[in-house]
């Protein structure tokens, strides 16, 4: 096809102004937004934004001049981002980002690796067409101001991991965006290759949940001693920085664990309410609702509450908020308890705190337990995260109650005790207790399915009275006690063990 030279005159000249004019601030104001999000989404996370360059341009309307008649007002990618995070779990956070803050074009948009066959590996990226949505920015994630001659501008935003990043920068971009045909024997090398980058893509997406899992609980579970001296070098290094989000957060996951609710109210409090992150919310509903358990269905109680829904405002995928909403609705109202519950286990079925919330509750609102045996596999699953969390030494003593738990679903009575014994022996706080004890007795509805959980019940509160006799109540001790005549003299021989 012959080039008319008078046309492609006028387009590179119209491109070289539009250029200038708007798509020049366009990738800098979506360079502010972009990197103004990604600290509070994905903090590592590399962004990227480019305008299209001249020679860029004016080759592909000559390569495509049969499907863009006006190419400045036709192509979607005459500025455009690049967001390249760790984990498939920063691109489904992402995604979601974008989804809500900005007009997405979804003719134009496409997952890339969805053009892919089952027996194909090769370049895998998000890519969103996008425009700024009106009264969307300034806001607490991105404060920055949208000129109004950048609406109705459209931009490529694309989205993918380092490890997707690798190979659509050096192998897909070199083999593929070249005017000559590759030779098979090449095509085979990269395809072989791009396997490999998936393989590794999994991998650290494995790697980095493991290693998550044990940051985030590896403070919590220190020894006491050892939580208090942490604790203060926190407080130290916070003073020159209080509102730092990040360090807010693992104060207050270490006085939650110390049962300091009173820290954690005054600590999130002082943090502005823009910069709360999910958990922050969710550690000062914990606070506020411990503080008032006394009062369960008081107005004090009930704000603690509504700091769960403003944890799931901020993201509807925190799976703590629900865990922890469903335990304030425990006693109040049971079905908005098993709701929570089933969210929360819908976002990790494994996590042995949700699975454990979710079966006690599904049972005891079912008043039976022959579900059980439908999710046997998710149990054994949960019993191996118990021990891995044992090995690492976090979770702690939760770990091993939740194992205690399944392996008494499970009808392992013995290995129930044994884990359950482990744990009281790491209890170091009576709200733990009173908080499995809780779990417990709402079992007893289901009981006569469950002959060995009165074992159970009578084991912690045994331990709850050693440990914390001012906490353990005297009356349902006293009920437990043998109704006898016969009197006993000192001394007292008890004798435990196998027989």
């Amino acid at each position: 096809m012959p080039i008319d030279h008078e046309w492609f005159d006028q387009q590179v000249q119209a491109y070289q102004r539009a250029r200038d004019e708007q798509y020049t601030p366009l990738a800098e104001v979506l360079h502010q937004i972009l990197t103004g999000a990604m600290q509070r989404i994905a903090p590592l996370a590399i962004v990227q934004t480019r305008v299209k360059s001249i020679p860029s341009f004016a080759e592909k309307i000559l390569r495509k001049r049969e499907k863009y008649s006006d190419p400045v007002r036709q192509l979607t990618d005459l500025a455009g981002g690049r967001i390249i995070v760790h984990t498939h779990e920063d691109v489904h956070r992402v995604a979601q980002f974008i989804r809500e803050h900005f007009d997405v074009d979804e003719a134009n948009s496409l997952d890339v690796a969805k053009r892919l066959k089952a027996d194909q590996f090769g370049y895998r990226s998000l890519h969103y067409v996008v425009q700024f949505k009106p009264n969307v920015f300034p806001n607490d994630l991105a404060p920055v101001e949208v000129p109004e001659g950048l609406f109705g501008l459209k931009a490529e935003i694309q989205l993918r991991t380092i490890a997707q990043h690798a190979w659509a920068d050096i192998g897909h971009d070199r083999l593929y965006k070249r005017t000559f045909k590759i030779p098979p024997a090449w095509e085979r090398e990269a395809a072989r290759i791009a396997a490999l980058l998936e393989n590794v893509d999994e991998g650290f997406t494995r790697l980095v949940g493991l290693v998550d899992m044990f940051r985030l609980h590896y403070e919590a579970y220190m020894d006491e001693e050892a939580m208090q001296e942490e604790l203060a070098r926190l407080e130290a290094v916070r003073r020159y920085d209080p509102m730092n989000a990040t360090l807010a957060g693992r104060i207050a996951r270490l006085a939650l664990s110390l049962g300091d609710w009173k820290h954690v109210v005054q600590l999130v409090e002082g943090v502005d309410e823009s910069q709360r992150t999910p958990g922050l919310w969710t550690a000062l509903g914990v606070a506020t609702c411990q503080l008032h358990q006394h009062d369960r269905h008081g107005a004090d109680y009930a704000a603690g509450r509504r700091y769960f829904y403003q944890a799931l405002e901020s993201d509807p995928a925190c799976r703590e908020a629900h865990v922890h909403l469903a335990q304030s609705w425990d006693g109040i109202d049971e079905l908005k308890a098993l709701e929570h519950a089933e969210k929360a286990y819908g976002l990790d079925p494994s996590d042995p705190q949700t699975l454990a919330g979710y079966l006690v509750r599904r049972a005891s609102y079912d008043r039976n337990t022959a579900f059980i045996e439908l999710v046997r596999p998710v149990l054994e699953k949960a019993i191996e995260r118990c021990d891995l969390q044992v090995d690492l030494g976090v979770n702690l003593p939760w770990a091993l109650y939740w194992k205690a738990l399944f392996q008494l679903l499970l009808a392992r009575p013995y290995d129930c005790l044994e884990a359950c014994a482990q744990a009281i022996s790491l209890t170091t706080q009576a709200f733990v207790f009173n908080t499995v004890l809780q779990a417990v007795e709402a079992l007893a509805v289901v009981g006569s399915k469950l002959p060995e959980l009165e074992w159970v019940r009578r084991m912690l509160l045994v331990a709850l009275a050693a440990r914390f006799p001012e906490a353990a109540p005297q009356e349902r001790l006293i009920a437990m006690a043998t109704q006898s005549d016969a009197t006993f003299k000192e001394p007292v021989v008890i004798v435990a063990g196998g027989c």
